[in-house]
């Protein structure tokens, strides 16, 4: 199987929780000053170079962090790509969809989430029916990572089959 994206929906609201599991959709819910970011080039070095563009006050750190998500979620994540999402806020779920667009950027959607990805979600999974160490490697609260967590992955590709 390969590698999950996760989108974890940092927000923890229930527009977010919408925006995810009824329009099919996973963004990151912050950056719209940033533009739309398909008209950077393909490299981390643009990516980072926009982000202190837009946020000079940022530290070193903070910049190699939040750069890395957008560049992530626009170049790394691939059509195909499972994703994860678990509203744990709001139910004991984790849904499991694959992404099925392009990266897109559309400020006149929703408040917050311009930078978007679309996915066709077919399961979802009671959050008891995977090990402590599994969910362990879920538990990042960044907007989006690969997961790669080997319980995880392993738990995940045994419920896919």
């Amino acid at each position: 199987m390969k590698p999950c994206a996760q989108a974890t929906g940092h927000r923890r609201d229930e527009a977010t929780y919408r925006l995810f599991l009824q329009d099919r959709s996973i963004g990151l819910g912050f950056g719209d000053e940033l533009g739309d970011l398909s008209k950077l080039e393909s490299n981390p070095q643009a990516f980072r170079d926009q982000w202190l563009k837009k946020h000079p006050e940022s530290s070193p750190k903070q910049a190699n962090i939040f750069y890395a998500m957008f560049y992530s979620f626009i170049h790394r994540v691939k059509i195909g790509d499972f994703v994860v999402y678990a509203p744990t806020w709001r139910e004991r779920k984790v849904y499991v969809g694959k992404v099925i667009g392009p990266y897109r950027y559309n400020r006149s959607l929703r408040p917050f989430y311009s930078h978007r990805r679309s996915v066709e979600w077919r399961k979802e999974f009671y959050r008891s029916s995977f090990s402590p160490e599994a969910l362990r490697g879920i538990r990042v609260k960044l907007a989006i990572f690969h997961a790669r967590n080997e319980a995880f992955l392993a738990e995940l590709s045994e419920k896919l089959k």
